[in-house]
């Protein structure tokens, strides 16, 4: 397979990847995107990545059958060679490129069984060892695989990053409802494997190791600042000229498609007031006992406790701007 003959820091100059944490707003940024000038596609992991939280439901990983394993194995390396000729696709007609893929999506299922199951001796990001890797066609073998991410380092580091962040408080129910709505979850185990921010904070910090500073935007800016999203294009090489702040409705593929962006699809400009300003997290946490019953509303409150200390840690990061404009702003469905 033919590259783009390139360095990984030319090729960021071109590449853009959105690494997104479910219902953080991505789908409203994707949308104020959608007008770039550049090749769009995401999602290559995501029918690849259901059939492991389903099974998470049932056990640990070895109790996965080896021929299961092995097929899912395969059907990953497809996913990558699939999504590596996208990019060179665009590349070779001249076309930058923006991709994105929930960051959840893109773990080692090991790893994530074992947030789920630990085991004495393996109790951080990224130990419980590569057991899903995806191999480069045509590279050197064996390549650097340094993170519990399923695809190669080479690949991560010839993207500029971009990450997408809100407060758990207002993230974890949001998905808890989504997949209630479009997947029919009521608290099984996988039903909060998704609400965590500590693989997004690994990577964040994986590429400031790798010299790479990447662009962090919380949900709170993207809602309610049209200058914050701009400072992203900037930050990111994306053109902050091309945004949008209105659009058409959309219809839904899908009932998972539509429980998951029925908001984004039926509005038609950005939603106020769906921020943290204001917020009660006790409060919220009673709200949930309500709404989800006992034992999924505490365990969405334990999720949300256990990730204040990422968050916290990578809004400190994240854009800067007390600009809070409003142009193209406008009253529609919650975003959440």
């Amino acid at each position: 397979m033919a590259t783009a003959p390139w360095t990984d820091e030319e090729s960021r100059a071109n590449r853009v990847l959105l690494l997104s944490v479910p219902r953080s707003a991505s789908n409203l940024l994707d949308t104020m995107l959608s007008k770039q000038p550049r090749d769009i596609s995401g999602y290559y992991n995501l029918n690849w990545s259901m059939p492991w939280l389903e099974d998470l439901n049932k056990g640990p990983f070895d109790q996965i059958p080896d021929a299961v394993r092995e097929e899912r194995s395969k059907e990953l390396q497809a996913n990558y060679e699939k999504l590596l000729n996208t990019i060179e696709t665009s590349e070779k007609n001249g076309r930058k490129t923006f991709h994105k893929e929930h960051i959840t999506l893109q773990i080692d299922p090991k790893e994530v069984f074992r947030q789920q199951y630990p085991t004495p001796g393996c109790n951080t990001v990224g130990s419980a060892g590569p057991s899903y890797v995806t191999k480069t066609p045509g590279a050197a073998q064996p390549e650097k695989h340094t993170t519990p991410f399923v695809f190669p380092d080479s690949f991560y580091l010839k993207f500029k990053p971009i990450f997408t962040i809100r407060h758990p408080a207002l993230m974890y129910p949001s998905l808890a409802r989504a997949m209630r709505k479009g997947m029919g979850v009521d608290g099984e185990p996988g039903s909060t494997a998704q609400m965590t921010l500590s693989w997004s904070r690994f990577m964040y910090e994986w590429y400031t190791e790798h010299k790479i500073t990447p662009v962090l935007i919380d949900a709170d800016d993207t809602m309610n600042s049209p200058e914050a999203v701009r400072e992203l294009c900037r930050l990111s090489g994306l053109d902050p000229d091309a945004l949008i702040f209105s659009w058409e409705t959309r219809t839904a593929a899908n009932k998972q498609v539509h429980a998951f962006a029925s908001t984004i699809y039926n509005s038609t400009g950005i939603v106020k007031g769906k921020d943290s300003t204001g917020l009660d997290l006790e409060a919220e946490k009673k709200k949930w006992l309500v709404e989800f019953g006992e034992a999924w509303g505490k365990d969405i409150g334990r999720k949300v406790d256990a990730s204040m200390e990422d968050y916290l840690w990578l809004k400190e990061r994240s854009i800067k701007t007390t600009n809070y404009m409003t142009e193209g702003a406008r009253d529609s469905p919650t975003q959440a």
